[in-house]
């Protein structure tokens, strides 16, 4: 069901770009008229890199003693571009994306062309409203389920389940975790 749900369903189309060859000062006021913290740098519709409001300010801290950062072209302080995210890729694929390029935001293309932006909270938190869908859907919780596994014997009394599973904190395969927390730990990681 979460699958279903695409980047464009959830991405930003307005966002705020600037060309390579603009000033810094000029493009942090639109940064600021703007409400953003960050701005994508374009050269014709292509993305070639991003400004954040970090890096202004590094511009006007570490200027050269003479020199008006603000008339400096962005170009010059410019981060690379965000990664790319095809449009129509669901949201595992994004999430996975900001993961293994560890960004908080993608770009968004179709067919090769910038048509917007999606925050990685965004994602997330699309993620966790479709999984809230499925729980609210679903005829039973977390707490029967618990229930369930009490009477049936996978429980001790003291939070030590007899039966074997993978240690919620460090993931080895092991036998009698203990609840710690509301995760299933195993007895190394309980210690720390």
């Amino acid at each position: 069901m979460r699958d279903s749900v695409t980047v464009r369903d959830i991405m930003v189309r307005e966002f705020v770009g600037v060309s390579e060859s603009d000033a810094i000062g000029a493009a942090a006021e639109l940064m600021l008229e703007e409400g953003v913290g960050s701005v994508v740098v374009l050269r014709g519709r292509t993305p070639v890199g991003a400004m954040s409001a970090r890096d202004a300010l590094a511009a006007f801290v570490d200027r050269e003693a003479g020199s008006d950062p603000s008339e400096t072209p962005v170009a010059e302080i410019m981060s690379p571009p965000a990664p790319t995210v095809d449009a129509s890729d669901g949201l595992a694929e994004a999430e996975a994306r900001l993961v293994s390029e560890a960004a908080s935001r993608l770009l968004v293309v179709d067919d090769d062309e910038l048509v917007g932006v999606v925050e990685g909270r965004d994602v997330m938190a699309a993620g966790r409203s479709r999984v809230q869908d499925v729980d609210e859907a679903s005829s039973t919780t977390f707490a029967d389920d618990r229930a369930d596994a009490t009477e049936e014997g996978y429980a001790a009394e003291n939070g030590e389940y007899t039966t074997q599973s993978i240690c919620e904190v460090c993931g080895t395969f092991a036998n009698g975790l203990t609840n710690s927390n509301g995760q299933l730990v195993c007895a190394d990681c309980l210690e720390i």
